[in-house]
């Protein structure tokens, strides 16, 4: 699995997925925590969900399976506090 890592800080980013609480966690466009740090477990397996799908588009000839980001990006941010998380675009 290839990614990008990214971490957001600019508001207007951060409320574009509509999370009014930091940090947050965003995998291919899905908000998947905000307001806390998910643990391990829980990103383990948000990546690996997500690395099974776009594997699955990619043997069907597929891809983008999300909206992706404004520049049409595809993985993971981490919108917030300087915690040391980041963005995963894979």
């Amino acid at each position: 699995m290839t990614a990008t890592i990214t971490k957001v800080e600019d508001f207007k980013d951060i409320m574009a997925y509509r999370i009014m609480s930091t940090p947050a966690l965003v995998i291919n466009g899905d908000v998947k925590a905000a307001g806390r740090i998910p643990s391990v477990p829980e990103i383990t397996t948000w990546l690996t969900t997500a690395a099974m799908a776009e594997e699955q588009a990619s043997r069907s000839g597929h891809r983008g399976l999300s909206n992706g980001g404004a520049n049409g990006s595809r993985g993971c941010r981490d919108l917030g506090r300087r915690t040391g998380r980041a963005r995963f675009d894979g």
